[in-house]
Parts: structure tokens; sequence; C-alpha cells
């Protein structure tokens, strides 16, 4: 460690604790190990039942040039990660601010990294590439590959992972333009309220062409693994982060409009197949009521560009269930 040519550029890391006991050690190893010198650690303790905040101060023992620089903020309830994400930005005193999942892991020169490009960029955001750790194997994930400020936050606006506040470097005062918060209580798509608003604000943006980041696909307890079945809170929290992400934009330009009109669409869509896939019939006429209130035209059976006979079925929950077979059958043929 010891870069002078970064002197002034303090960085703090962030990490929200909560069941990550199995995960937590190898997390804030990559962090304490980080070829970086300049660095605050800021660990927020979100009532976690296990032990995870005894592993991180365990581990910060053998790395005592480290621990001068650890924080570990206790809430004293419970409050879910759009709290625990809104402490971590509000107790960041450094210009950079930089989040890691406590399930995941970065490489050792991932913050000198990121730093030397903003230096020769010059960008608010300086976004890597992630390696994704699932059950059947590594795949390489583009977080972001823009550096047009226009496309950048389009991208940003999509239902997808390219919204994640993880694996950027971002400055921090991009925070504090119009006070960017997560709501407290949406802890599924709080990343999107987040990172959607921080796009508009950055004025210059950049990625690096290289992975600085491990996300853990594994980790069947996280609020992610949970979005693979239908879960009504969890469908309540993602559209109503979709709704606080629209309000932002209803008064900017037609196409970031355009992009979060099919965004809450394809978010809809998802959990209506969870509701079929689920069996779960009074859930399937929720979300096709939400759905047909977000877009009049989405069961339109003239709407040629999806097919009539596919909006057909897609309308009627008994025609929608039937039709998995057939789906799953196209899918092994073409695989």
């Amino acid at each position: 460690m010891g870069n002078s040519f970064f002197a002034n550029s303090f960085v703090t890391i962030g990490v929200r604790v909560y069941n990550a006991e199995r995960f937590i050690e190898r997390c804030v190893r990559t962090l304490f190990e980080q070829t970086y010198d300049n660095i605050q650690f800021l660990f927020v303790d979100d009532c976690t039942p296990d032990k995870s905040v005894e592993i991180i101060k365990k581990t910060i023992e053998k790395f005592p040039q480290r621990k001068p620089n650890l924080r570990i903020i206790n809430h004293e309830t419970n409050r879910g990660g759009a709290a625990a994400l809104n402490t971590l930005i509000n107790n960041c005193f450094t210009e950079w601010f930089f989040m890691v999942d406590s399930d995941d892991w970065i490489e050792k020169n991932t913050i000198e990294l990121l730093i030397k490009k903003q230096r020769e960029t010059g960008a608010d955001i300086v976004s890597g590439k992630a390696l994704r750790h699932t059950l059947k194997g590594e795949f390489e994930l583009v977080v972001s590959n823009q550096d047009d400020k226009t496309q950048f936050v389009l991208e940003n606006l999509g239902y997808d992972l390219h919204h994640t506040l993880w694996n950027r470097l971002i400055r921090k005062s991009l925070y504090d333009e119009g006070i960017v918060c997560a709501e407290e209580g949406t802890n599924l798509g709080e990343d999107w309220q987040v990172m959607s608003r921080l796009a508009w604000n950055a004025r210059k943006v950049a990625h690096l062409d290289t992975v600085t980041y491990h996300y853990n696909c594994t980790n069947t307890s996280s609020y992610v693994y949970g979005k693979n079945q239908f879960n009504r809170k969890n469908f309540e929290q993602d559209y109503k982060s979709w709704e606080i992400v629209n309000d932002f934009y209803k008064d900017k330009a037609e196409i970031f409009r355009e992009k979060l009109f099919e965004s809450g669409e394809k978010l809809l869509y998802r959990y209506l197949y969870l509701a079929v896939e689920g069996e779960d019939k009074q859930a399937f006429t929720d979300v096709k009521k939400k759905l047909q209130r977000h877009s009049s035209l989405f069961f339109s059976h003239g709407r040629l560009d999806r097919g009539r006979i596919k909006s057909f079925v897609e309308s009627h929950y008994y025609l929608l269930r039937l039709s998995f077979p057939v789906r799953e059958f196209f899918v092994k043929v073409k695989s």
C-alpha cells in the first residue's frame, strides 16, 4: 500500500450487516487487504441475530493498520436494508463512497483501479465489471459500460442489474444534491431509488473494463434470492420503488419517461408470471389489475407487437398456467 499520487482521495467503503456470518469474513478480508491506503470502513449492524459483527471485529485484529479507520454503527432495532443504506450515506464524510454487499467480495486492487480511472476522466461515478457467482458457475456481468451520460441514465432506469449501487465509486456530494436517500421500508428496489437519481445528478460518468467485484448469487437468505418466487411484500416494495423513481423523472425528457414506463411494465409482467408459477390466483388477479392500470393496452388482444394469442393467454390465469409446459418444452428444444 501507499500511493502518494492518490493521497487526497479518501474513500468510504460501506457495508450493511444482517445475517451474513457465512460470507462476511471473506467480504471484509478483501476490504482490509486493499492496495489503496486512504479508506474508511463503515459497517451498519441492523440488529443482525448471528455472529457477523463478532467476525468483523475478529478479522480486523489481523489488520492493525486498518483498525483506526473502522467504524461499526448499531441500529437499536432491525429497520431493513433501505434504512441501513441511509445510515451508511449519512455517516460517510469522505469525498468518495463505495458500497459492498456483505455476502459479496472485491478484488484487492479495486479501489486503487477505480480511483485511478476517476483521476484520468474526472468522472463523478466510475463503474467496474463484476463476476456473478451462481450454483451453476461464474458469469461476467457488466454493471455499466456507458461513458455517455444520457445512456448511463437510461441504463439505470432499466429493470435489471444495471441500477445496483455496489461496484461503483460515487462522489459523495451527489447524494447531497436533492437529499438522495432510500425510502425506509422499501427493502427491494432501494438501490434503484437511489442510483437512478445519482445517475441524473452526475455530470460525467466512466467505466472500467476490468473485473473489480464478485456478486454472490448463492446466498439463499438474501432479499434478491427471494425475488425468484412470488411474495406479496416483495411485490409491493418493488413496485413502490418504481413509483418513487417514476415520480422523480415525471418532469424529465420523454426518453426517460418512456424507459421507466417499459421498466414498470417489465416488473409487473415478471410478478404476473411468478404469481402463476406459485399457483396464487389472487396474486395473479391483483398484479393483473395493477398491470392494466399501468398500461391499458397490455392485454389488448389487438396488440400485434406482442401477438394476439400471447396477449389473450396472459390475461387468463388458467390459460397462462397451462402454457408453462409448452414454454418449457420450447426452451429445452432451443438448448
